[in-house]
């Protein structure tokens, strides 16, 4: 349980992490 609760919290933050740079290279084009 902790190891999967882990791993989706990790997933998580990657997604965010993308989101975020995309949202910035947006703005600069």
């Amino acid at each position: 349980m902790h190891t999967r609760a882990s791993r989706s919290s990790k997933n998580v933050s990657i997604k965010m992490i993308f989101h975020y740079v995309q949202n910035l290279y947006s703005h600069l084009n």
